[in-house]
């Protein structure tokens, strides 16, 4: 039973890490970070990662993981816009 339970967690992470994540819009990306100067060097990769987190994690970990760059505040606000 333990190896039948083992195979189904292990066949579903291997299928869910193969799925692609939905492509950001642009358009409502840009728009939630109009005005965001310390952005403008980022690359879009590194936005369509924030928006995406910010849509989907808990706060607790978009802070962690962008603490360097803004603080909770600032995540927050980025959050409600």
């Amino acid at each position: 039973m333990n190896k039948l339970l083992f195979l189904a967690l292990l066949s579903s992470s291997v299928v869910y890490g193969l799925v692609p994540e939905k492509p950001v819009d642009q358009d409502a990306r840009h728009e939630k970070f109009a005005g965001v100067e310390r952005m403008r060097g980022w690359d879009d990769q590194k936005k369509d990662d924030l928006y995406r987190d910010l849509a989907s994690k808990p706060m607790k970990e978009v802070e962690e993981k962008y603490k360097g760059d803004f603080d909770a505040d600032e995540l927050k606000d980025l959050k409600d816009r």
